[in-house]
């Protein structure tokens, strides 16, 4: 749960049009940004006020998700 709650402060995302989404990341105290097209991560993310943390839905639970769109940013950013 601490995790979860630690990398729910390091991202920020926001739908910019039907499939695309800005995502902006925390990383070494400096900030980063990538447009993305993961709908279904958006999706899970956007249901989870309905469901629990480990439900699986659109193939990610939410940690996942979250995950997912974190580890986009960085590799967009080069920060592998």
């Amino acid at each position: 749960m601490e995790r979860i709650n630690l990398l729910e402060e390091k991202i920020s995302i926001k739908k910019i049009s039907l499939v695309s989404y800005k995502v902006h990341i925390t990383y070494k105290n400096a900030r980063y940004s990538t447009i993305s097209g993961n709908m279904r991560a958006y999706e899970r993310l956007a249901s989870h006020m309905f469901l629990r943390k480990n439900d699986i839905v659109f193939g990610y639970t939410y940690p996942q998700a979250l995950k997912a769109f974190y580890m986009e940013c960085k590799e967009k950013n080069n920060l592998n």
